[in-house]
């Protein structure tokens, strides 16, 4: 093979061990946080576990390969160790999901926690990562003596970095959606196995008879200076990534495609300027180089870090939507920082090699900055300086690199001060409700947390405060105009069950929900949220939550749910899982066949669990799936709905509370003895009130089931869900799809049988039910234009059931809002097809009257 197609072969060799690398990054951190949870030191510490493996490899082999007369067979030996390791993780994983949440707890310290999130990912991968990070030196020493030129770093590293950005997105939007976590692994381990027999059968044989290399690098650099340089630009380059990603979560979606096309962006850059840098800059003058690098970071961050925070309207400008708007922003945000962030570090590394070795220190102690930058930036820095000053630091820091301060180099450095000057004064984007104001914000180290404020019209024409809890101001986490259904959330599924003392509540939000549960006599509620900032901010809401964080009956988390579940050894009377984004980076758990049967372990004897989908955040195929997962879990699973609203449509999937004659004296007991006020103000005065929100039994349930199940190891959620984020603008548009597939259809047979001893009642109100759901779409989606059949649909509904006084009230209401003549007819219509309802004849008498006057 000629030499040159030698030298192509090894950086392709180098390519697809990129590859699999950022690939087992990906896939190890998204398995090991079904058992560490979702909370900071679940998140941080396995990519900080990763990254010391990948240190600790790069610096204790470095010497012993630099001097190795054999450095391919190093190569070969660590492929092959990746892969072997890397395929006994499988089971280690299974394992390690059964033992984690014991050992950290449900509540456990800081120290415990962060501790044993490192400890145990860096221990279960240290064989397979240790060998990552003696690949790239091993492969510079073959490539070296093949090529008799020490200068080839840079080279090596684009190409090995590169790889490392084609593994992130060819994992994340093919292999794990399609493939799951474990054949994912598989297939990264052919790859490593790929790479070993290629060396093994060209470039290793002979290579003890080839010459070590005699050019070594000099810098003029003292040893110990390099190894500082290395170590903060590793730490402040991963921590700009830190900054811009917290900044840019205010603005993008924050699905997992959205975080793999930062990371991958940023690799992009980085081999971009490793290229440029084996091309161009490989024998520049060490400080003069180093001296313009250091400050164009700075400069070019400190740009990002505008653009990131002047997103919103650069997005809503660009002239394409979803995941290639997503792509872009990141691009202006991260693609120039990282080009000369790729330069800085081949500049670097290059200046450490020597014959004795050198890049294996160099990337190592340059990583060992990179693992601490989310510990050090993410969480200290963020947690006590704040976001915008923290970036300030980290961006001035870069000015402390430069070697020589010849005022004839420091114009990027001039220019840095200038950008930091001009940076806006607040790095938070949260947007208040139209004729509101931010009323209060968390800015936390996963995400910023808010009450915003604003006006509410209501039907009367009057106006009213409305408050909202937004996370990263793209997610709304309820408030006041949704407490009515939160409230209801609680009291349908308590109502199930004959005798609720002990309560779960997974997910707190604005602690409607959980309130309304404690109102129960006798019940202890224990509550689970996620992010510790939006516990802080439940004094916003006492209105409505009854000041939940007062109450001794209740217990409050701050934790990861799908951990807890799997942590505590409490067993519940009703639990009660809110409403999870599936399109949200990790609420896909939430929604596995392992987590249901977890649920299962902490259901008391005749438990009772209700878990709420957000129709209106979903699609028919995502609804389907969960449905089929849920019931192979709990085949008794039956569904209803939360209340008759189409703004939020709301599917509980209930199980442990068998339909039948049983359940209904249940629900009259809890109606009897149950918390009356609570009850009534949310809307439920009879067993009607109940009956009338179920939509199907077991087998309806099962007959509407997807496949595949969203399990732990393939969670088809996560990786689905997303795409209607990207493709569908309006989610209401989703939820009408998901209504009319799923709950305007009559009811069933089997479901009616089930209520056989009240089916005098409830039919009718069944039947009614979905000609006045469609009506309500219409006049949402269609506006004035669909009056006339939404009318329509409405006399239809009214016929069904005559008792149906919400229909009244709406068809009164419509009335209203058109002229005498229209008006008139349309009554005329109805008062005909349901002569027995006194209110429309009233209204209708009051029309004619109202005409005769004019």
């Amino acid at each position: 093979m000629p030499r040159s197609r030698q030298f192509t072969s090894l950086h392709g060799i180098l390519f697809l061990s990129g590859v699999a690398g950022l690939g087992y990054e990906i896939a190890w951190t998204k398995r090991l946080s079904v058992s560490l949870g979702h909370e900071i030191p679940g998140v941080l510490a396995v990519v900080a576990a990763f990254f010391a493996g990948l240190a600790l490899g790069a610096w204790a082999l470095d010497r012993t390969i630099s001097r190795s007369r054999v450095p391919a067979r190093w190569y070969i030996g660590c492929e092959l160790v990746i892969a072997g390791w890397s395929l006994l993780t499988l089971p280690l994983m299974t394992w390690l999901d059964g033992q984690l949440p014991g050992w950290i707890g449900i509540g456990p310290s800081p120290w415990r926690h962060w501790a044993l999130a490192f400890i145990v990912p860096a221990i279960a991968l240290a064989p397979a990562t240790i060998a990552m990070g003696a690949t790239l030196p091993a492969m510079e020493r073959v490539f070296a003596r093949m090529r008799q030129d020490g200068r080839v770093v840079a080279g090596l590293y684009a190409a090995n970095t590169a790889g490392a950005a084609v593994g992130t997105l060819l994992v994340a939007f093919v292999l794990l959606r399609h493939l799951g976590t474990s054949k994912t692994i598989v297939w990264l381990a052919i790859v490593n196995i790929i790479c070993a027999v290629l060396v093994a059968q060209s470039f290793a044989r002979g290579e003890r008879a080839r010459e070590a290399v005699k050019d070594e690098s000099a810098s003029p650099a003292a040893p110990v200076r390099l190894l500082a340089t290395l170590f903060i630009t590793g730490l402040l380059g991963v921590g700009y990534q830190v900054l811009g990603l917290r900044v840019l979560s205010q603005i993008l979606e924050n699905t997992v495609y959205t975080f793999a096309l930062i990371l991958a962006t940023f690799l992009i850059g980085t081999t971009i300027g490793a290229s440029f840098y084996q091309r161009w800059l490989s024998r520049a003058s060490f400080e003069a180089v180093l001296t313009w690098l250091v400050q164009l970071i700075g400069l070019t961050g400190a740009l990002g870090l505008i653009i990131a925070v002047n997103g919103r309207s650069i997005r809503n400008a660009l002239p394409m939507d979803g995941i290639m708007a997503e792509l872009c922003l990141a691009a202006m945000v991260f693609l120039l920082p990282t080009i000369a962030m790729g330069a800085t570090f081949s500049h670097l590394a290059q200046a450490m090699r020597s014959r004795r070795g050198g890049i294996g220190l160099a990337l190592g102690v340059n990583t060992i900055g990179s693992s601490l930058a989310p510990v050090i930036i993410g969480v200290i820095g963020i947690s006590t300086l704040g976001l915008r000053t923290t970036s300030i630091f980290c961006l001035l820091a870069y000015l402390l690199l430069i070697p020589s301060f010849e005022p004839r180099r420091l114009a990027p450095g001039a220019l840095l001060l200038i950008a930091v000057l001009v940076l806006p004064s607040s790095f938070l984007l949260v947007q208040p409700l139209p004729g509101g104001q931010v009323m209060a914000v968390r800015e936390g180290v996963h995400a910023t947390v808010a009450v915003v404020n604003g006006e509410r019209t209501l039907p009367d024409g009057s106006t009213t405060e409305l408050r909202v809890l937004k996370v990263n101001d793209k997610f709304a986490m309820g408030g006041t105009g949704l407490a009515f259904a939160e409230r209801r959330q609680a009291h349908l599924p308590m109502l199930l069950h004959p005798d609720p003392r002990s309560v779960l509540t997974l997910g707190v939000a604005t602690g409607n929900t959980t309130a309304a549960a404690a109102r129960h006599t006798g019940a202890d509620v224990t509550g689970v949220e996620l992010l510790p900032e939006v516990l802080d901010l439940l004094p916003y809401f006492v209105e409505t939550n009854g000041r939940i964080a007062d109450d001794e009956r209740v217990t409050l988390h701050a934790a990861d749910a799908r951990r807890f579940v799997r942590a505590t050894d409490q067993q519940y009377d009703v639990i009660i899982g809110d409403l999870f984004h599936p399109g949200r980076d990790g609420a896909g758990l939430l929604y596995t066949v392992e987590h249901f049967q977890a649920i299962g372990q902490r259901l008391a004897r005749g438990g009772v669990y209700c878990q709420w989908l957000p129709l209106y955040q979903m699609d028919d195929e995502i609804v389907r799936q969960i449905m089929g997962t849920m019931s192979a879990v709990f085949p008794d699973t039956w569904a209803m709905l939360c209340t008759f609203g189409i703004d939020t449509p709301m599917l509980g999937l209930v199980t442990g509370a068998p339909l039948g004659d049983s359940l209904i004296r249940r629900i009259d007991v809890g109606l009897a003895e149950g918390p009356r006020g609570a009850l009534l103000d949310a809307g439920i005065r009879t067993r009607l009130d109940v009956l009338s929100m179920f939509v199907g039994d077991a087998g309806w349930v099962r007959a509407q089931s997807l496949t595949p199940l969203n399990t732990d190891d393939h969670t088809v959620v996560i990786f689905n869900a997303p795409r209607y984020l990207y493709d569908v603008g309006d989610e209401q548009v989703v939820a009408r799809a998901t209504m009319d597939r799923i709950l305007a259809a009559p009811p069933g047979e089997p479901l009616l049988e089930a209520l056989s001893i009240v089916r005098g009642t409830v039919e009718p109100r069944l039947r009614a039910r979905g000609p006045y759901l469609r009506a309500e779409y219409l006049l949402k989606t269609e506006g004035d234009a669909a009056l006339d059949d939404a009318w329509e649909s409405m006399c239809e509904a009214l016929a069904a059931d005559p008792t149906f006084s919400l229909i009244e009230s709406r068809m009164i209401q419509i009335s209203q809002g058109v002229d005498n003549a229209r008006a008139i007819a349309w009554l005329d219509a109805a008062v005909d097809a349901v002569p027995e309802s006194p209110r429309l004849f009233s209204e209708y008498r009051r029309r004619q009257q109202a005409a005769a006057e004019n």
